[in-house]
């Protein structure tokens, strides 16, 4: 499971909707700061900015993790490998 942690008026989690998007990589759960839980969820993961990408494995676990929107297409596409949509 990959969630995306977004904000109401965040340009960059819109550029990076939209990224993934073109790309094809929109198996991935948005989850709004705006929410108390998901705030609380990616604090406890140590990002202070968003947008944020969080790979869990099935048992809850975090495998893997980019913040920000300025990564390379490539590691997008190697956090989404295996996903199922």
């Amino acid at each position: 499971m990959i969630k995306l942690f977004t904000g109401e008026a965040c340009s960059a989690c819109k550029a990076l909707k939209g990224r993934l998007d073109k790309m094809g990589l929109t198996n991935y759960e948005e989850c709004n700061i705006i929410e108390l839980e998901h705030r609380d969820s990616i604090l406890a993961l140590g990002f202070r900015s968003i947008p944020a990408l969080v790979k869990y494995a099935p048992t809850g676990d975090v495998v893997d993790s980019l913040g920000g929107n300025l990564h390379s297409d490539a590691k997008y596409i190697e956090l989404f490998e295996g996903e199922v949509s």
